[in-house]
């Protein structure tokens, strides 16, 4: 298993991986190599090992906010090697030769039947001969578009259309590679067939650990409506401006006492204004 973070249970695109890896683990054997954010909480840092045999992940630095993640990606758009057809990485973020490196010893040392990467990190084994699996979550193509076409200041919109145009190449380059491709909704898989052809994509929806989170017997029911996700994700901010904007007043007219809560790390502006409605709640990240 390739990965460009530590998985574990407490972040988003990392879940996939990590239920994965405990339930796989019991009877496989698996080897995780992967990056580790320099930054992370040494408390959100789950221990694999019960799981799998972890290789020592590569520290990398995350960019600590929109701006300079956008200047990050400026710069490695301009990288050489980013110029280079077939051969970039999603920003050039999760690339580093000691990575490559690392994973080449593996492949020639150890015995592999299956290779399991996420949508960032796929580069590194695109031309291995082996069979591949890239859980890719979202059509990363639709939503670099949508990005662009939101954008209403100029070079903001050329910034993007560039992203966009990188991104989609890279889908339909990288992806076509691998055995198969694994989306979160039959929403996502028609995005990505209209998109691109020839690319054998199937849907394994996100689910939710019953055992982890049971449902509370004899809570007290309120009328609120709770939004759990990163906002620092462009999705999750479009979704919730769209849905404050055409939505929630319904809901207030014929619910008089409702409160929506969004709950989750990085609310934009734009998020944190909505609170001028004092019956929305924006909490940032919560444990």
């Amino acid at each position: 298993m390739i990965w460009h973070d530590m998985p574990s249970p407490f972040t988003g695109t990392s879940l996939p991986a990590f239920n994965l890896l405990r339930y796989l683990g019991v009877k496989h054997n698996i080897i995780l190599i992967s990056f580790k954010e320099r930054s992370a909480e040494p408390r959100y840092i789950y221990d694999l090992s019960q799981y799998c045999e972890v290789i020592e992940p590569i520290e990398i630095v995350i960019p600590p906010s929109q701006l300079k993640a956008i200047l990050y990606a400026i710069k490695n758009s301009l990288n050489p090697r980013n110029l280079i057809p077939n051969n970039f990485s999603y920003f050039n973020l999760y690339y580093m030769p000691r990575m490559q490196r690392k994973i080449n010893e593996l492949l020639v040392n150890r015995n592999f039947d299956l290779i399991y990467t996420s949508p960032y990190v796929p580069y590194y084994v695109q031309n291995v001969n082996l069979p591949k699996v890239i859980h890719s979550y979202d059509c990363l193509t639709e939503t670099w578009l949508r990005i662009y076409r939101n954008r209403k200041n100029t070079p903001e919109k050329l910034f993007y259309w560039l992203q966009y145009m990188r991104i989609r190449q890279y889908e339909g380059n990288i992806f076509r590679k691998f055995d198969a491709c694994i989306l979160a909704s039959a929403t996502e898989r028609k995005k990505l067939n209209s998109f691109f052809s020839n690319i054998n994509s199937f849907v394994v929806p996100n689910g939710v650990d019953c055992e982890f989170f049971p449902p509370t017997v004899g809570a007290e029911e309120r009328p609120y409506v709770v939004f759990v996700g990163a906002m620092s994700t462009h999705a999750n901010e479009c979704a919730m401006l769209d849905f404050c904007a055409n939505i929630w007043g319904i809901v207030k007219k014929r619910i008089p006492a409702a409160k929506l809560y969004i709950v989750g790390r990085d609310p934009s502006k734009e998020i944190k204004d909505l609170a001028q409605d004092t019956s929305i709640v924006i909490t940032g990240y919560v444990e």
